[in-house]
């Protein structure tokens, strides 16, 4: 006996849709092996410079702090099954060589598939299992406290996080940015799917019926990634 598909059934799975293609948008934005960005550098090397990050023994500092795809794969792998947020590596801080193995430390952005995420930084712990698996055995999460005075939160706000158009209508989001400056700043704006529809400076253009995010961030600042949800209906 076939189950009835519900309204309700539906919504879910056009929810599950969405997440899967607000995640894929911004690994597409945020390459999965990402350098660190100036303020995540200045942030990792205040806290390097104390001990606190090199929890439970002895800890080398790494000589090359590259993120190299195998470190990235450190970081993604224990989070394969997770819907809803976003993990990447942005700093390799160091190792520890224990009788089981050795263990790593890396900086890792974190940031949820939601309109606006404003991102997180913490020292993630990793280690191997018998079967060469990765596992995260213990975590730091850095307090803004620990580097407020050498760096400034940055990010994008957007007017509107959702959007309901015809099809061929147009609608225009402003983004501003903080912290607010005088220099002039470049915006880059993404769909992530143009055929439902597409941006240019802001304008959204409706192309046919569905569901796409629209992404905008500030040139050169990849921590800045904000997001508006388009939901496209069929014109009369």
């Amino acid at each position: 006996m076939k189950k009835k598909t519900t309204k309700k059934t539906m919504k879910a799975w056009a929810l599950g849709l969405t997440l899967a293609m607000a995640a894929a948008a911004l690994g597409g934005i945020t390459p999965a092996r990402s350098s660190a960005t100036e303020r995540e550098i200045t942030v990792a090397e205040a806290v390097r410079e104390t001990p606190s990050w090199m929890i439970d023994g002895d800890w080398i500092p790494a000589e090359d702090t590259t993120v190299t795809d195998e470190i990235q794969k450190m970081i993604s792998e224990p989070f394969l099954h997770m819907v809803g947020a976003g993990h990447q590596a942005v700093m390799y801080m160091g190792s520890q060589v224990t009788e089981s193995g050795t263990n790593h430390c890396v900086l890792v952005r974190s940031f949820p598939v939601v309109p606006n995420p404003i991102y997180s930084y913490s020292f993630y712990y990793v280690t191997q299992d018998a079967d060469g698996k990765y596992k995260i055995y213990n975590m730091r999460k850095i307090e803004e406290s620990e580097y407020s005075e050498y760096s400034v939160i940055k990010y994008v706000k957007l007017d509107k996080t959702t959007i309901k158009l015809k099809k061929g209508k147009k609608t225009v989001i402003k983004a501003q940015y903080f912290p607010e400056t005088d220099d002039q700043v470049t915006y880059e704006w993404f769909s992530t799917d143009k055929k439902v529809a597409t941006v240019k400076n802001g304008v959204v253009k409706a192309k046919k019926k569905g569901t796409c995010a629209i992404y905008c961030r500030v040139k050169g600042v990849e921590e800045t990634n904000a997001m508006c949800l388009v939901k496209v209906k069929q014109s009369k």
